[in-house]
């Protein structure tokens, strides 16, 4: 009699070592493709909600201390951006690109000193660390020909043409920030971009006010408050170009 026939051998459905391997080097491989471009757009979305949470408080800041203060003043001591040759500070990020130079007339610096603006400070040029480092720089009272930084190309920012609009940085010198019991901050904000190659050790990282003190007819009677903005590679940055890099 024929022994019975033994059950049939079952295939291993297991991965060799070797397969595992291969499995693994392709895993490697396509997550060193995909986390820098992902991290890369974590960084930037967060960098980003942060600078919409910054502006909104600044603004929120500085219409309290308008609030606060006799006439509606607005605080003082902002950063010039300019320096002592009258150029454009070389702290600004990447080329400058949205900024240029202007000389204010007899009633334009009389329309920012209206709205309590009177004094700028300048910082050196270039400063040892423009964001972080607190400076004593050189005092500026604002004076018929004070040169100050305006926007190029007010559109890009909503506001009207043939304006000018003063730009001045918010850093830890301004009154809204030192020593003031009328705020509830005591620093000054600080805008991470996650641009590349804008280093806060190198480039000016802080946040800026445009006052509008011209318009299409002329000097205005009191400059106004219009804009809170970042500094970017590209130019100014208002909370509205915030939101739409964060949306998108």
């Amino acid at each position: 009699m024929l022994p019975a026939s033994l059950p049939p051998r079952y295939r291993h459905l297991g991965l060799t070592l070797i397969e595992l391997v291969v499995v693994l080097t392709v895993l490697a491989a396509v997550a060193g493709i995909l986390i820098p471009v992902f991290g890369t757009g974590v960084a930037r979305r967060g960098s980003t909600s942060s600078s919409i949470t910054n502006v909104a408080e600044v603004e929120k800041l500085l219409g309290m201390f308008a609030n606060r203060h006799p006439q509606g003043h607005y605080p003082d001591h902002f950063d010039a951006l300019c320096r002592d040759d009258n150029n454009l500070a070389s702290y600004l990020p990447g080329n400058r690109a949205g900024l240029t130079t202007h000389q204010l007339v007899e009633d334009e610096a009389t329309a920012l000193i209206a709205a309590g603006v009177t004094r700028l400070r300048q910082m050196a040029d270039p400063p040892a660390h423009p964001t972080f480092d607190y400076y004593d720089g050189i005092e500026i009272e604002i004076a018929d020909g004070t040169r100050v930084a305006t926007l190029s190309q007010p559109a890009t920012l909503g506001l009207p043409p043939g304006g000018t609009y003063a730009v001045l940085g918010l850093g830890p010198a301004c009154t809204l920030i030192a020593a003031n019991s009328d705020t509830a901050s005591n620093t000054a904000p600080v805008r991470f971009s996650g641009e590349p190659n804008v280093n806060p050790a190198t480039a000016y990282q802080r946040f800026g006010v445009v006052f509008q003190v011209a318009d299409g007819n002329g000097p205005l009677r009191r400059a106004r408050l219009v804009k809170t903005v970042g500094f970017g590679v590209g130019g100014p940055v208002s909370t509205e170009q915030l939101m739409r890099e964060w949306y998108d």
